[in-house]
């Protein structure tokens, strides 16, 4: 006993002269003390009376507490939190009472973020401690000096003094009573402006800051503070604003902000006091979340959708949502005798019901929530449109039926938000898809049929789109529909054209046979009208589950007979088509081309005389009306004007691929030379155009071809064919050569048609009364049938064209025309003589060539 006793006063002299060094005039000495006074384990093996420890040992510890220097400050507090953890639970009431007061006041003054932080450690020590095992068991003593002092430390720019007081504050705000601290007031102040502060709402205003902090731990803390703090105190303080912040921190960046949002929401909508005013504001934060949840719906026909991977937020929010809805059931149980009046859906999905609060919830607030959302789908910050689309998507998904009650204005929003911001155009038509698949369908067609122009607009088209994939119309729906894109001539809008096809295959496949059948008309018209605009005929191949051709077959008489009937349109129903049916329903085609052309501008023109030719050439067309012929030849006249020149040239090909089809027989041809020919030597000597004249040379081979009397017309022919030979256009040149040889051959086949008497030859005018007629040009000498060999003089020359292609065409002109044996002699004849002037030395190897060929050589 005596060795024990020496040596606790040895220790207990030890304790002594480290409270002496804490109080040296030396900062050095003074942290040494309170470093080794750290290292003691005073109570209880030093000092067993805790009454003693807290007035001999702590009470000295804390009155260093106000050292000038930080770094003592420090070693001061992390000293005075190893005394006082040695307490524990003991007498923790006297701890408070000594520790709390000096701790409250150096964090209102203290600078030193280092000594700050080791006063926060004590406090969430202390806050942590209280308990059912402690007295006191709760924080209410203490809390307003605590929310006081966290007022000024939340307002702090180190982040671990933020942290930390978001921290202590979480946990009081589960250690005291509810609804006594909405209004917090320093009346120990000496500044009287600082008694009238309330610190409840300073500290919100700090807290506010610290939800958009850089540090991730900090948004994290500072939320779940801030969600218990507003339910302990039932303040509603900021409430506004603090929901905007929300929403845009629904999308941070870090998933456990996210979450923590979430949970913010929930503990507020299911807590607080008054949480039924807030449920428009807030439950957009959590509708945006479950978006992934959304089943996803078609935006076109034949697309497959894929339904994205679930997020661990839309999980998060699910159950938050139910939770809300539960707490509802709960709060508002004695009013469930209303339920009739609530409708709606009672499943989300196929995993998920809904629950009746959640249902009423939603409905009592859903203008509010809309009326809320629906301008965010047109806000220029992309973050902002997210949000409102996502959140308005999950509302309609939820309500279901209810949600028609703001149909027409979702549609319009989301009509200019497809015309305004393009990026989010697939976006918006997925919300309008969702809207489509939870609305009675005929809901839809005001808001859009009625928007319809000739400009579509796009917006209004992609939405028809969406509404016809998705929803199931009745028949008198889809007949308005379809009505309303024929009188407002929809299809003229050529930037949707490709969508307003997706829409009406959409219609085609929806719709229930019978429908289609009745309506078959009016269907196959709007195909064409959409398909005359662009290529856009693929979508509806096989669309009434056979092919568009046979379709368009069996209407074919209904078809032609339609009152405004484009080039366009034509083209696409002839050609799509097979021959057959064309032909069988010859007479309205030709009628329907002609009432076509009657209508159409040198575009429309040149695009029916294509028409024609591609039909001769696929054998559809093989007969002609006398007024399709007669058209036909009539816009082969020559005009003024460039833009003559196209249909000019489509008409003269046409003509040609009439007669080479034989849609205008040989005896026609002949009955109608006094017609055709003056249009073929017009176009042979249009000298506007290079292309009317190379068509021109096509249409003159198909009608020597064809004619048995151009023996009747041979000078004009003639001469025709000779002017060509010398055009500047060198494929007009050769070809010329090759038609001469055509026509000399074929008049030699024929040349029982010569008539009995050919005009008389005139001579050259003499001048008169002194030669005032000298100036005046020889009269044009007919050329006949009997001159050709006088001719081949002239006509040889060009075998020695500066042209290769010429001199070559030349050969062969040759070789046909000495086939006739009674021009064989003459024209190896002049042959021989001109290979004397030659000028090209493969000239006279051709002209050699053909006199081998001939025998004469």
């Amino acid at each position: 006993m005596e060795d024990q006793s020496k040596g606790t006063v040895k220790l207990d002299q030890h304790l002594q002269e480290l409270l002496r060094f804490i109080k040296e005039t030396n900062a050095k000495k003074r942290i040494e003390g309170f470093n080794e006074l750290a290292k003691l384990t005073i109570f209880p093996t030093l000092v067993p009376s805790i009454d003693y420890f807290i007035a001999e040992i702590l009470v000295q510890v804390i009155q260093r507490s106000n050292d000038q220097y930080d770094s003592v400050r420090v070693a001061c507090m992390n000293c005075l939190f190893t005394l006082i953890k040695q307490l524990g639970t003991k007498n923790f009431d006297s701890v408070l009472a000594t520790v709390l007061p000096t701790l409250f006041n150096r964090i209102k003054s203290e600078n030193c973020e280092e000594v700050l932080v080791a006063i926060l450690n004590i406090l969430v020590y202390f806050v942590d401690l209280t308990g059912v095992e402690t007295v006191p068991s709760t924080w209410d003593e203490y809390a307003r000096p605590t929310i006081i002092a966290l007022a000024t430390s939340c307002a702090s720019n180190a982040p671990d003094v933020k942290l930390l007081s978001a921290q202590i504050l979480e946990t009081m705000c589960g250690k005291i009573a509810r609804s006594m601290y909405r209004e917090v007031y320093d009346l120990e102040a000496e500044d009287e402006a600082k008694q009238k502060i309330n610190y409840s709402e300073a500290l919100i205003n700090a807290l506010l800051k610290n939800i958009v902090h850089r540090n991730k731990d900090i948004r994290k803390q500072t939320l779940q503070a801030l969600a218990k703090f507003y339910v302990i105190t039932t303040s509603e303080y900021k409430f506004d604003s603090i929901a905007t912040l929300l929403e845009q921190m629904i999308d941070d960046r870090i998933l456990s902000v996210r979450l923590a949002v979430v949970d913010y929401v929930k503990t507020l909508l299911v807590q607080h006091d008054n949480r039924h005013m807030y449920y428009s504001q807030y439950l957009p934060i959590l509708l945006t979340s479950i978006y992934s949840l959304v089943p996803v719906r078609k935006i076109t026909e034949d697309e497959v959708v894929k339904q994205p991977e679930v997020t661990k937020q839309a999980y998060q929010a699910w159950k938050a949502l139910d939770a809300i809805g539960k707490q509802h059931e709960v709060d508002k149980k004695d009013d469930y005798a209303q339920e009739k009046e609530y409708i709606g859906p009672t499943d989300f999905d196929e995993k998920r019901k809904i629950c009746v609060g959640l249902r009423h919830i939603l409905q009592d607030n859903y203008k509010q929530m809309m009326d809320h959302l629906i301008p965010k789908l047109i806000e220029w910050t992309e973050q902002i449109r997210v949000f409102g689309l996502r959140a308005v998507a999950s509302l309609i998904q939820l309500t279901g039926q209810y949600s028609v009650k703001t149909v027409v204005d979702v549609m319009k929003t989301l009509g200019q938000s497809i015309k305004t911001i393009r990026g989010d155009q697939e976006f918006a038509m997925r919300v309008a898809a969702i809207l489509a698949s939870n609305v009675n369908e005929d809901d839809l067609i005001a808001p859009i049929v009625s928007n319809f122009t000739n400009e579509g607009p796009r917006e209004i088209v992609l939405l028809l789109q969406v509404a016809l994939v998705n929803a199931k119309f009745s028949d008198g729906g889809l007949a308005s529909i379809i009505d309303g894109i024929n009188n407002n001539r929809v299809f003229d809008a050529l930037d949707c054209i490709n969508n307003l096809a997706e829409a009406v295959l959409a219609l085609i496949v929806h719709a229930n046979e019978n429908f289609r059948d009745v309506n078959s008309n009016i269907i196959l018209i709007t195909i064409l009208r959409i398909g005359e605009k662009g290529d856009a005929m693929h979508y509806f191949e096989n669309c009434f589950g056979r092919p568009l051709a046979t379709v368009f077959s069996e209407q074919m008489q209904n078809l032609l007979r339609v009152t405004d009937k484009s080039s366009g349109y034509l083209s696409k129903l002839l050609l799509k088509v097979p021959p057959y049916a064309i032909q069988n329903n010859l007479r309205d085609v030709c009628q329907a081309i002609c009432e076509s052309i009657a209508q159409s501008e040198q575009e429309g023109t040149k695009e029916l005389m294509d028409l024609i030719t591609t039909l001769c050439y696929k054998g559809a067309i093989t007969d002609i009306t006398e007024q399709l012929f007669d058209l036909v030849i009539n816009k082969m006249e020559w005009s003024i004007g460039k833009e003559n020149v196209p249909p000019r040239e489509a008409a003269t090909l046409a003509l040609a691929a009439l007669l080479k089809s034989d849609a205008i027989t040989q005896e026609r041809c002949d009955e109608s030379l006094d017609k055709i020919l003056p249009a073929v030597l017009s176009a042979l000597d249009d000298s506007w155009s290079d292309p009317v004249r190379v068509a021109a040379i096509a249409l003159a081979r198909e009608f020597i071809a064809k004619s048995n009397k151009l023996n009747t017309k041979f000078s004009e022919i003639y001469k025709a064919i000779r002017e060509r030979m010398d055009d500047h256009v060198l494929s007009v040149r050769v070809n010329a050569v090759s038609l001469m040889a055509d026509f000399l051959v074929k008049c030699s086949q024929t040349k029982d048609q010569i008539p009995a008497e050919t005009p008389a030859t005139t001579e050259e005018e003499k001048p008169k009364d002194g030669g005032e007629n000298k100036d005046k040009k020889k009269e044009e000498i007919p050329v006949k049938y009997e001159d050709i060999p006088k001719k081949f003089e002239d006509l040889l020359v060009f075998i020695d064209d500066m042209v290769k292609e010429v001199r070559e065409a030349m050969e062969i002109f040759c070789e046909r025309v000495g086939s006739v044996e009674e021009w064989k002699e003459p024209l190896s004849t002049t042959l021989k003589s001109v290979i004397q002037n030659n000028n090209h030395d493969d000239a006279t190897e051709l002209a050699n060539k053909a006199l081998e060929k001939l025998g004469t050589k």
